[in-house]
């Protein structure tokens, strides 16, 4: 039976992301600017690689065909979407009401993001560990995001760090039921499938466009460069992981 205490201490690292934002918001901007897009792209590479090369295959090998899987991994990224247009529904003008819906949004993120550390824990520490590491990336600019919204909900910076800590804390919660739901193995499948769907669409539509947005055109190769070293890691993984 798989332990939870890895993907538990993953998620809290995620977790901990919440407190590092406050000290990031002290980094000089024109250094935090550079840095940015290295980390989002390489999140980029390794989120992908995580759900093709590790995730897709360790489905096929519990049983699951893709026709039988492919619900489940559609209901992942439906599950994002619902999120999205929930974040989104309440006007920008509304500043307050938009603050309460991005927090809410957030924990649910937060949860999701759980899910995957979990799922991606049962397929080995090594794997947990960089998919940890590429959701840190994911999560610094995310904090960073989500401190700004509520400060201009009427937030002050000190409350606006409590409450995206307060949010975070989902993100063990969706770690340990993604373990459990891994120890159970007519479970594991469709749990990776979901977390297979979440993984694509943080990585696609969630992170690739705010990478693009705040990208300057001198540094074009950025994207290409942080993906590519995303997808050698996670390919390299797959080769150690089949004794190649």
């Amino acid at each position: 039976m798989m332990t939870p205490i890895p993907a538990l201490l993953g998620s809290l690292l995620v977790t901990a992301c919440a407190g590092v934002a406050g000290s990031l918001m002290r980094v000089p901007a024109q250094l935090l600017s550079r840095l940015l897009p290295w980390l989002q792209a390489a999140a980029i590479g390794l989120l992908l690689g995580d759900a093709l090369m590790h995730m897709l295959p360790q489905i096929s090998a519990c049983g699951m065909g893709l026709a039988a899987a492919a619900p489940w991994l559609a209901a992942g990224v439906a599950g994002f979407v619902l999120i999205e247009i929930g974040v989104r529904h309440w006007p920008r003008g509304h500043t307050a009401s938009f603050a309460r819906m991005n927090m809410i949004g957030d924990a649910v993120h937060h949860l999701c993001d759980g899910l995957v550390i979990g799922a991606s824990f049962a397929l080995g520490p090594v794997v947990g560990a960089w998919v940890t590491a590429a959701l840190v990336a994911h999560a610094l600019p995310r904090e960073l995001s989500n401190a700004g919204v509520l400060v201009s909900g009427g937030q002050t910076p000190r409350q606006a760090l409590i409450y995206c800590f307060a949010t975070s804390l989902t993100t063990p919660i969706g770690a340990l039921l993604a373990s459990e739901l891994a120890s159970h193995g007519s479970a594991l499948a469709a749990t990776l499938a979901v977390a297979t769907g979440t993984t694509l669409y943080v990585a696609c539509i969630d992170l690739a466009p705010a990478l693009w947005r705040q990208l300057r055109i001198t540094r074009r190769l950025t994207p290409l460069l942080g993906v590519l070293a995303g997808l050698v890691a996670m390919w390299t993984l797959t080769l150690l992981d089949n004794g190649h």
